[in-house]
C-alpha cells in the first residue's frame, strides 16, 4: 500500500498512533504499518519468558488451558518439550492448529448418511 505522506497528518490516541487522510482515520495497525502479535510473559520450566502471537492465537491458547484444565505454563512448557527443530511460537500456533482440527474431527459424524438424516 503506498501512502503520500503529503496526504496524512499523525496524530497520537490513547489507544495507539493514528493516520488520517482521504480515506479516513486509520490506526497503523490497520494499514500494515505495525505488528499485530501481543508479547506475554509466561514462566516455562522455573523461568520467566515472552512469547509473540496474534491476538486469536493467545485466544485460542487460552481455550485450550480451559478445556483442559491446564495452566498456560505447564501446556506451554509440555509443547516446548515436545517440539523438535522450530521456535516455541510456531511450535505453539501448530499445537493449536491440531488441537481444533482434532476438536472438529471428534464432531463430526463418522458416516454421510448418519450426517444427511440428520440435515433432512
Amino acid at each position: 500500500m503506498l501512502i503520500n505522506k503529503s496526504d496524512l497528518w499523525i496524530a497520537r490516541g490513547i489507544t495507539g498512533i493514528f493516520l488520517r487522510g482521504a480515506s479516513g482515520c486509520k490506526t497503523l495497525t490497520q494499514l500494515g504499518l505495525m505488528s499485530t502479535l501481543v508479547n506475554r510473559n509466561i514462566t516455562l520450566k522455573g523461568r520467566r519468558t515472552s512469547l509473540r502471537l496474534e491476538p486469536d492465537m493467545w485466544e485460542a491458547l487460552f481455550e485450550i488451558c480451559v478445556r483442559e484444565n491446564c495452566p498456560i505454563g505447564e501446556l506451554c512448557t509440555q509443547i516446548d518439550e515436545a517440539k523438535e527443530d522450530s521456535s516455541l511460537t510456531a511450535a505453539i500456533r501448530v499445537y493449536i492448529l491440531i488441537y481444533f482440527r482434532n476438536a472438529a474431527a471428534s464432531d463430526r459424524p463418522r458416516d454421510v448418511e448418519t450426517f444427511l438424516g440428520e440435515a433432512i
